[in-house]
């Protein structure tokens, strides 16, 4: 799936479009499609917390219509997609994924 992210500290830099990949307890991002290493890589845990965003926050700037969040120990994650039902299937199988690892 094409994904926009937010990057930079707390969400304060510009949107970055990425491709994301869900494998196992993985989200994989890479810059290109044609990239055949990802640059980066997001290790879910059962603690980590996924949902829409329906409220951006003042610090997040001219993002996507549909954002949801992903919110780990060490960081959250803006995710913007293309459509709600884009983001449903992302939250929904992140989700899923929570519930299957053992922790």
């Amino acid at each position: 799936a094409v994904v926009s992210t937010q990057s930079g500290h707390y969400g304060r830099g510009a949107w970055r479009r990425r491709w994301c990949i869900l494998v196992a307890d993985r989200i994989l991002y890479y810059k290109n499609i044609m990239d055949p290493f990802p640059k980066g890589t997001v290790k879910l845990s059962k603690d980590d917390k996924c949902e829409k965003l329906h409220n951006l926050p003042k610090y997040v700037k001219n993002g996507p219509d549909y954002i949801f969040t992903l919110s780990t120990k060490n960081r959250t994650y803006f995710w913007g997609v293309q459509s709600e039902e884009t983001s449903t299937q992302w939250i929904k199988s992140i989700d899923a994924v929570q519930s299957d690892i053992c922790e």
